[in-house]
C-alpha cells in the first residue's frame, strides 16, 4: 500500500465544534497554517436545515441524524457505586454530535455562565462554613482557574456567538432586571434579552410577590439580527421551537455553521477534512 506523505501544518485540531472552530480561526487569523480533522459529516445549513427539512422530526428527532451513533461508539453510565456500569444506548438529555458543527448545530442554545463558587467550590466552602461541613471521603476540588481568569473568554464568547440576556452584575454593580448572584460582568449582553410571554410574565410577577428575583435566561436564538466580530450576520429569531435536536431554519440559532465557519472556510490557512 502507497504511503501519502502529507504538506506539514503548524496546528491540527481535532474536533469542528464549537470550540474546535473558534480555536481554528484564532490560530490562522495569527499566521498558523491549521487543518480541522471532523470524524462527523459535512452540514449544508443552506440545504440541510432549510424548510422543509429542518423540522423533520422523524429524522432529527427520532432517528437523531445529528447525534452520535450509539452503536458504533458511546459511553459506559452507572447511577450508584454498586452497580455496574453499561453502555448508554438510547440518547437521553446528552446529545453528542457527529457532524461538522457537533453538539453545537443541535444545542438549545442556552449560555449561562457558572458562578464564582462553582470554580471553587472547596475552597469557599471551607471558608464559609469551616472544615467540618466537609467529609473527609468528599472528592470535591477547586477547578484551579477562577471565575474572574475566565470572565474575558466568557465576555468574547457571548459576543462572538450573540447571546441575548440582561446583566446582573455590571463590574461589581448590581443591575435591576437581570441575576443579581451571578459574576461580575465587563460589560452588558451583545443582545437584548427574548420578551416574555404571557405565561413568563405570570410566573415573574408570581415569584416576585414571594421576593424572588427572577431574570431571563442568557440565549444564543438572535433577539434582533446580529452581526458578529468575524462580520457574519444571524437572523432574528421567531421563536418556532423546533431549537434541540434540529439545526435553525431560520439561521437565527448561534452555531459554529452560523457564527465561525463561513468565514474560517474561506481563510487561506484552513483546510477542513471531514469524513
Amino acid at each position: 500500500m502507497a504511503i501519502t506523505k502529507l504538506k506539514p501544518v503548524d496546528a491540527v485540531v481535532v474536533g469542528a465544534g464549537i470550540a474546535g472552530t473558534i480555536v481554528c480561526k484564532e490560530l490562522a487569523d495569527a499566521g498558523l497554517r491549521v487543518v480541522a480533522l471532523e470524524r462527523g459529516r459535512m452540514v449544508d445549513a443552506n440545504h440541510d436545515f432549510a424548510m422543509p427539512y429542518a423540522h423533520d422530526e422523524l429524522k432529527y428527532d427520532r432517528h437523531s441524524d445529528l447525534l452520535q451513533n450509539l452503536s458504533r461508539e458511546t459511553i459506559t453510565f452507572r447511577n450508584a457505586m454498586n452497580e455496574t456500569a453499561l453502555p448508554m444506548r438510547e440518547i437521553g438529555s446528552f446529545k453528542p454530535g457527529q457532524c461538522v458543527g457537533g453538539a453545537g448545530v443541535h444545542w438549545g442554545g442556552q449560555t449561562t455562565r457558572f458562578l464564582p463558587w462553582d470554580f471553587e467550590p472547596r475552597s469557599r466552602t471551607l471558608a464559609r462554613y469551616g472544615k467540618g461541613q466537609i467529609r473527609q471521603d468528599c472528592t470535591s476540588q477547586d477547578w484551579g482557574i477562577t471565575y474572574d481568569e475566565l470572565e474575558p473568554y466568557y465576555d468574547q464568547f457571548e459576543h462572538l456567538y450573540g447571546v441575548g440576556g440582561k446583566a446582573g452584575n455590571l463590574n461589581g454593580e448590581i443591575q435591576p432586571g437581570g441575576n443579581p448572584f451571578e459574576g461580575p460582568r465587563s460589560r452588558e449582553f451583545p443582545n437584548p434579552p427574548t420578551t416574555l410571554t404571557f405565561a413568563e410574565s405570570l410566573f415573574a410577577k408570581a415569584a416576585e410577590s414571594f421576593g424572588y428575583k427572577p431574570f431571563p435566561s442568557a440565549t444564543a436564538a438572535m433577539t434582533r439580527p446580529y452581526t458578529n466580530p468575524y462580520r457574519l450576520t444571524l437572523a432574528q429569531c421567531v421563536r418556532g421551537g423546533f431549537c434541540s435536536p434540529f439545526g435553525c431554519a431560520m439561521g437565527a440559532k448561534a452555531s459554529p455553521l452560523t457564527t465561525v465557519l463561513p468565514a474560517l472556510l474561506k481563510h487561506k490557512n484552513f483546510e477542513l477534512r471531514p469524513l
